[in-house]
């Protein structure tokens, strides 16, 4: 919201397309609107200038005509700009691809498109950026092990190279940024991280209006990943009054810690021996929920019709084989914020430089998508 005030002029007037493009373009000149920032959606801005969305179409359209915004499908308009960075600034780029050998097609789909979002900013920026990836970290192959890296002035990796080169890391002349963790570690670096509980509080009381009181919780207690999303799961419980005591988190007798959907079936089988339709199932990954997923059709049971499923990530619904499966509520916490942080980062370090202050940004998921309704608890 405060990103549309900056943007809109008299209350009440009706805007033409020019005007439109005027106001845009002095707060991206003027530097109101940093680069990287998202412009509100389409509709947002046809109601606050009050023109039709095909006038706000065409204003943008004349904005990135001039290089002054980066259009990208499916994900929204983007400011242009130096980001307050010098030009010859050079990034390296490290990470770590997915390597998912129960579901092929999900390898590279995970970020492919934040990445390249990230790619199209620091380029339009005129930054070089070297980009750097690997499929599974370990002291042998790491490249940052055995890289010359004093030709870079920032690395922006994966959190899980902190666990292979972490030594690499503190002896690096540059600034660090790590990102994609979920806790705050310690260190000479600077950090994006998540915070899941927004989302996971959305979640259950999306259960709590749909008259659940129990649900099933599909994890991998031995993965951190899925502990932190646990314990952030039972901290909003006892928040919004569903309470964490409500929450079944148990161990199948089966038990795949290392193959997801292998791990997710054995929890469907036990959600239909073991638990009733007053229970929700909330799985803590989509790798889990395909598992799940499995099962419930393989038993004529429906996300939507029959069970309560709310999976974290939303990441399979970009999957073409698994689009029309993929029916369940989500939490999620979009790539494209955590890569617009790490932006944002970069300009802070930059413009209030501090060799003995780290910055962090929490990108907070605070997005529940409801795809249904369905079913209510019997």
């Amino acid at each position: 919201m405060e990103i549309i005030e900056k943007i809109t002029g008299e209350t009440g007037r009706k805007y033409k397309c020019q005007d439109i493009v005027k106001a845009l373009e002095a707060n991206i000149v003027g530097s109101q609107l940093a680069a990287g920032v998202e412009l509100p959606c389409t509709a947002e801005l046809a109601s606050r200038y009050r023109v039709s969305e095909k006038t706000v179409h065409r204003a943008l359209q004349h904005l990135a005509d001039r290089k002054l915004i980066r259009r990208v499908r499916g994900s929204g308009s983007f400011v242009r700009g130096n980001m307050g960075l010098p030009p010859h600034s050079r990034i390296g780029f490290f990470y770590f691809e997915s390597l998912n050998v129960e579901i092929p097609s999900f390898n590279n789909i995970l970020c492919q498109n934040s990445r390249l979002l990230l790619k199209q900013i620091l380029e339009d920026a005129g930054l070089a950026v070297e980009f750097h990836s690997e499929q599974m970290p370990n002291v042998e192959n790491c490249p940052l092990l055995g890289m010359e890296l004093s030709r870079f002035d920032y690395i922006i990796a994966e959190a899980g190279y902190r666990l292979v080169a972490e030594q690499v890391l503190r002896n690096f002349p540059g600034e660090v940024i790590l990102f994609g963790d979920d806790e705050f570690v310690f260190g000479p670096w600077h950090q994006v991280f998540f915070d899941y509980r927004p989302g996971m509080r959305k979640a259950l009381e999306h259960l709590m209006k749909m008259g659940f009181r129990k649900a099933l919780v599909v994890g991998v207690p031995t993965l951190s990943t899925s502990q932190h999303r646990y314990t952030a799961l039972c901290e909003m419980a006892d928040q919004c009054g569903f309470g964490s005591a409500n929450l079944a988190f148990p161990v199948p007798e089966e038990y795949f810690f290392h193959l997801p959907v292998l791990c997710g079936r054995e929890y469907g089988k036990l959600f239909l021996k073991e638990f009733k339709c007053d229970t929700a199932i909330f799985s803590l990954s989509d790798h889990l929920t395909v598992g799940v997923l499995d099962v419930l059709y393989e038993h004529g049971l429906k996300p939507g019709r029959d069970v309560q499923l709310i999976s974290y990530d939303n990441f399979l619904s970009n999957v073409p084989e698994f689009k029309e499966r993929f029916f369940c509520n989500a939490v999620t916490h979009p790539l494209s914020c955590e890569f617009r942080a790490i932006v944002k980062l970069m300009s802070e370090i930059h413009l209030a430089p501090n060799p003995d202050f780290y910055r962090s940004i929490v990108v907070p998921a605070q997005e529940f998508i409801v795809r249904t309704d369905g079913p209510r608890a019997r």
